[in-house]
């Protein structure tokens, strides 16, 4: 068996999507079971992982953690049975089988024909997506991953071409208007009527997604079975100078377009520059 006991303890729906189908096709490779806690996805996808998934734990006698790598690690290939693990797991390399992972993702029905009722005749315009992700626990890791600029969005026009509606989706759709205010000429309409799991079904529906620093955004635009799909996201996905930054977390195939200025994007400038955030949150580290 393979455990992850403490799933929905290491962030909220994105990184729990990498999570679980880092422990589901694991728990295939080794031909065993395996164990997580009741989350979302539960109700959220037509998961049908009933005769894989155990009720609870049992006969565990190894721990895994790649702490503090939360990218894609090879030590992780080689995880044997009867392993507990706990990580972040973020990065496609670890699906053997990438049409598996999509299959288990497929969404209910309830959400598909909510978003259709809704948003059905705007998507046959051609829609494009972006993804801000600019407040709640953001401003917490704005450490690590910075706020793109407004020139990132502007340049990934010239990749997605939109010739209908740029679908904007936020946790905070009113300062996303207001970042984007200067952004003329298009037709930008602020996804606010839906719920989380209905937006994300509503970013895999789009021709192209711009995404930056969201695993919630990651995951719309892989999810995205549109044959001529485009994802654009920023070069890198953490600041310039982070220690032990996301590795492999960035797909091949996606457009990547500098984001974020080599010097005054920096880690350590970021911190010269905000010294009692940085201070607060080193003394939280000791408060744990």
């Amino acid at each position: 068996m393979i455990s992850f006991s403490k799933f929905g303890n290491y962030g909220r729906l994105g990184n729990q999507l990498f999570q679980y189908a880092f422990l589901r096709i694991t728990a295939r490779r080794l031909g065993t079971q395996f164990f997580c806690p009741k989350w979302d996805g539960d109700d959220i996808f037509n998961l049908d992982d009933e005769g894989e998934r155990a009720s609870e734990p049992s006969g565990i006698i190894h721990h895994f953690d790649p702490h503090p790598k939360a990218g894609f690690t090879s030590e992780a290939l080689s995880i044997g049975d009867h392993t507990e693990i706990q990580g972040f797991f973020q990065s496609e390399k670890y699906y053997s089988d990438k049409g598996l992972v999509r299959e288990w993702y497929k969404f209910n029905n309830e959400i598909v024909t909510e978003v259709e009722k809704l948003y059905g005749d705007i998507l046959q315009r051609d829609c494009v997506s972006f993804s801000l992700r600019l407040d709640t626990d953001y401003g917490n890791t704005r450490e690590y991953f910075p706020l793109y600029p407004l020139s990132f969005y502007k340049k990934s026009l010239s990749v997605i071409y939109p010739q209908g509606p740029i679908l904007v989706f936020s946790d905070r759709p009113d300062l996303a208007r207001e970042f984007l205010r200067h952004l003329e000429g298009y037709e930008l309409i602020f996804v606010d009527n839906l719920n989380g799991p209905q937006q994300l079904y509503l970013m895999t529906r789009c021709r192209a997604n711009v995404i930056t620093n969201s695993t919630f955004a990651w995951w719309g635009a892989w999810l995205n079975a549109h044959p001529g799909k485009i994802v654009v996201v920023p070069t890198a996905w953490c600041r310039p100078g982070v220690p032990n930054p996301v590795e492999d977390i960035l797909c091949d195939d996606w457009v990547k377009l500098p984001g974020t200025h080599p010097i005054l994007d920096h880690f350590q400038v970021w911190r010269i520059r905000h010294p009692i955030a940085t201070v607060n949150r080193l003394l939280s580290r000791f408060q744990k």
